[in-house]
């Protein structure tokens, strides 16, 4: 999964946006990654470009192709189908390239689309009637936890269980997953989705995974794991939690599920 290479500046350019059309200013950062003079910014719209009778219809043909299991994981949380599932309206993707930005990525939850965007371009954006705000896309890092081994007078304490767990007995103790392990209860059947840094999926603790599909949404690709003038230890964080989730490697890790 290919990252964009981080390089430490001293100073970092703001721009100022004007939105022309709703008096608002977004002010985002350059980031060392962007092309000279450019941004990421989201561009959120002000509806799907339908009128009531056809959003009705569009939102009745949509609810008609989800799966059968899809409806019910949303009716045990009580989540209709709705406006926000319907995608972006195609005309106002095309109007928004138009002013020679580069579409990123859609998004049908937000209404909106991301692009890399100088200032004349984001003031073009802004300006079209149905562009409701712009704003950058944020960043930010979090650091890894610390992993906190079990202790061979912890086991003792617990007597034997279902799965040797190793390090992860701990984490798992204090959620009283083992409980459930020992109940018969597990994960099968179960389709889990995990948004992270990249996952090492080769790792031998993910062998017993049916992974079903991946997606690497910064290079639109289907490869997570680490790639060729990826960063070091980029895929770790994904690993670890994955490995909270679904892992399975007698002695050393097992996951809730």
């Amino acid at each position: 999964m290919r990252a964009q290479t981080s390089r430490v500046v001293a100073v970092l350019s703001v721009v100022a946006i004007l939105l022309s059309t709703t008096s608002l200013v977004a002010k985002t950062t350059l980031s060392p990654e962007s092309p000279a003079g450019s941004a990421k910014l989201w561009v959120f719209f002000t509806d799907k470009a339908l009128s009531r009778g056809s959003e009705e219809t569009a939102i009745a043909d949509f609810e008609a192709v989800l799966t059968e299991r899809a409806l019910e994981r949303r009716a045990k949380v009580g989540m209709e189908v709705n406006v926000n599932d319907l995608p972006v309206a195609a005309e106002y993707v095309s109007a928004v390239a138009a002013t020679g930005v580069e579409i990123v990525a859609r998004s049908r939850w937000l209404n909106a689309v991301s692009v890399r965007a100088d200032l004349d371009e984001a003031e073009a954006i802004a300006a079209l009637p149905f562009v409701r705000e712009l704003r950058p896309v944020a960043r930010g890092t979090k650091p890894l936890p610390v992993i906190v081994p079990a202790t061979d007078e912890i086991r003792e304490q617990h007597g034997m269980r279902t799965f040797d767990y190793g390090d992860s007995y701990c984490q798992n103790d204090q959620v009283q997953i083992i409980d459930l392990h020992d109940d018969g209860f597990d994960g099968s059947g179960v389709i889990i989705a995990m948004l992270d840094t990249g996952f090492d999926t080769d790792h031998q603790a993910y062998r017993h995974l049916n992974i079903i599909g991946e997606r690497d949404f910064i290079n639109d690709d289907a490869v997570t794991s680490n790639q060729p003038g990826d960063p070091d230890g980029q895929d770790s964080h994904g690993t670890a939690t994955l490995s909270n989730v679904g892992g399975m490697y007698a002695g050393e890790t097992y996951g809730g599920s």
